[in-house]
């Protein structure tokens, strides 16, 4: 119960500070990073599952890059279909 709380605490404070520095920041990202922060205050860095959270980090990484190249695929694809019929 507590840690749960501490994580919606720290989320939130973090949404909070930020947007009141008027900086973009992403709920999840937030919510993401108070479990691991509390993970980490709660049973020592060496119980975080430092692999998942990796593999967390590098998705949030890729979605920008991987999402411009299907939208530019597909935008080309529908070009070429309508060029194809005129």
């Amino acid at each position: 119960f507590q840690r749960g709380y501490c994580v919606e605490f720290g989320s939130t404070l973090s949404v909070v500070i930020a947007t009141i520095l008027g900086l973009p920041v992403s709920t999840t990202h937030c919510q993401v990073g108070a479990v691991v922060f509390v993970g980490c205050a709660a049973f020592g860095p060496r119980h975080v599952a430092w692999g998942l959270f990796a593999k967390i980090a590098a998705a949030w990484v890729l979605t920008v890059p991987l999402a411009a190249v299907i939208s530019g695929a597909l935008t080309a694809a529908f070009r070429q279909a309508v060029n194809a019929q005129n």
